[in-house]
């Protein structure tokens, strides 16, 4: 298993959310709206790139469009979910702080 900081789960569980119009304007737009936190363009797209690299994701150029959507692989979306749920579960039981 691939441990993951506070942002990449942040921008998985915003990919979830917003399922086939994930990619880097409205996930950012996504993460402020919920989060109230600023966050940069530059930040989105870093954390993008490490989620591609740990496996999680893939990126594919939008149809008649300049953009890259982002997409979970079909082998780690279920993993990625599992992923974030097992964090949860052990933070709820104070297993990490």
């Amino acid at each position: 298993m691939v441990l993951l900081s506070r942002a990449e789960e942040t921008v998985l569980l915003a990919i979830l959310g917003l399922g086939e119009n994930a990619y880097g304007v409205s996930i950012l737009k996504y993460i402020q709206e919920k989060t109230g936190i600023e966050w940069s363009l530059a930040q989105t797209y870093h954390h993008l790139k490490k989620l591609v690299k740990k496996g999680y994701l893939t990126t594919a150029a939008a149809a008649g469009s300049c953009r890259k959507e982002a997409r979970f692989d079909r082998n780690a979306r279920q993993d990625s979910v599992k992923t974030l749920m097992n964090f949860h579960e052990r933070r709820k039981k104070n297993l990490i702080i």
